[in-house]
């Protein structure tokens, strides 16, 4: 259980650098382009939407399943993986909201119109901070 929670915390530590690396490609790197269609940017928040929803059913599906069996049997091998692909896939769902960002910066979008986007990928990430599993009783 150790061994994956630093797993986790690393991989969570890279994809957090990694929000911030888009952040600085898209605004140093990206050419200015003419401005798109507006329909571009709410199917990608739409999309975005979508994605925190998938978040939110990844982690009753995975993760609070698997802490309840877990709390009280920690060498259980199938719940520690399910738990562990639980916050795997909440956070490359987080990433893919920031990467939604990087790509409405590619299609000429402000910086300022993306970074909502690379903010809440960030706070998602942020917020579900890999937690081991407590037993009722201590």
């Amino acid at each position: 259980m150790d061994t994956s929670l630093k797993v986790l915390q690393i991989i969570r530590a890279a994809m957090l650098a990694a929000i911030v690396l888009y952040a600085v490609i898209a605004h140093l790197l990206l050419p200015a382009r003419p401005a798109p269609e507006p329909m571009s940017l709410y199917i990608v928040a739409l999309l975005s939407v979508i994605d925190v929803m998938g978040i939110i059913l990844v982690r009753q599906l995975f993760v609070s399943r698997s802490l309840s069996v877990l709390a009280t049997q920690p060498t259980d091998t199938r719940d520690l993986s399910q738990w562990r692909a639980g916050y795997l896939l909440t956070y490359c769902l987080s990433e893919a909201i920031a990467v939604f960002g990087l790509v409405l910066n590619a299609l000429g979008y402000t910086i300022r119109q993306a970074t909502p986007f690379y903010v809440a990928g960030f706070a998602l990430i942020l917020f579900f901070r890999p937690r081991p599993p407590v037993n009722e009783i201590g």
